[in-house]
């Protein structure tokens, strides 16, 4: 709806907006793209909640059932399976579609695991490094869901900004992923955080799951790097400026039992049996 009345205002001829710049996200690849020994490149159906309850978090083959390894994945084929990813496909479509209809340049920017300095703590449902953070200012543990061995690619927000810098300065019309082009396992980025804030504690996975998450989220960013941009910050420099940060602000116990508390009891958040 608000992408409709954008586009409704700027085709009013009441401003000189000729660029439209929309941030989308990775999570209209869904599970991403892997590779079979026996099938080649394959795109897995969603998780299936019967699996993720005995604890199987890796997606099969959607064709011979066989195991896969996770590949990255280009801007080319987007099957979301959650309500957010979603819901950020059929915006993108409709920026395609207005834009392309009515002489509009678009730029759609795909984003990461965006982290950083300024992230909301309302926000129960995105953020692994305020998560693990807001845990260690309580001296508690980093929790991770499933195993801790997702792979996803971590990149700090003033990158993003960079990206959306560039969009709006010139990039050729399409679909860029942005992201570090590096991944890491969740495990990575709470170990890294453990040692930024100088506790000894061990990470724990007790066998939680987030219903229609990816296992993977590994996007290609060769596209957008051609273009000149690149992330300059790291994840060990992404989690020490987010910890300094964190802990300058204030009333940080309101936040900190909410969140979990909440997607537990709307089922998003479960335990495997």
């Amino acid at each position: 709806m608000g992408t409709a009345i954008l586009f409704e205002l700027l085709l009013e001829g009441k401003t000189s907006v000729r660029r439209v710049v929309l941030g989308s996200t990775t999570a209209v690849y869904g599970e991403g793209k892997y590779r079979c020994g026996k099938d080649g490149d394959v795109y897995p159906q969603p998780r299936r909640v019967d699996a993720l309850e005995r604890g199987i978090w890796d997606p099969p083959c959607p064709i011979c059932g066989g195991a896969v390894t996770p590949m990255v994945t280009d801007e080319s084929v987007a099957r979301p399976t959650s309500a957010y990813g979603l819901s950020k496909l059929a915006q993108e479509d409709l920026v395609r579609l207005l834009g392309e209809r009515h002489g509009i340049e678009w730029v759609i920017l795909r984003y990461g695991a965006v982290q950083g300095r300024g992230q909301p703590f309302q926000n129960a449902y995105y953020g692994a490094l305020r998560i693990f953070a807001l845990r260690l200012v309580h001296q508690q543990p980093p929790v991770l869901l499933e195993d801790g061995n997702q792979l996803r690619d971590f990149i700090d927000v003033e990158d993003v900004a960079r990206a959306n810098v560039a969009a709006l300065a010139g990039l050729p019309p399409g679909a860029y992923n942005v992201a570090s082009g590096r991944a890491h396992t969740v495990m990575d980025l709470a170990r890294i955080l453990l040692r930024v804030a100088e506790r000894e504690m061990t990470p724990e996975t007790p066998g939680r799951y987030r219903v229609g998450d990816a296992r993977h989220a590994v996007p290609d960013v060769s596209r957008l790097k051609a273009t000149g941009w690149e992330a300059q910050s790291g994840l060990e420099a992404m989690a020490r400026e987010y910890w300094q940060w964190l802990q300058a602000q204030p009333n940080l116990d309101t936040y900190f039992e909410g969140a979990d508390h909440l997607m537990e009891r709307t089922g998003t958040v479960r335990a495997a049996r």
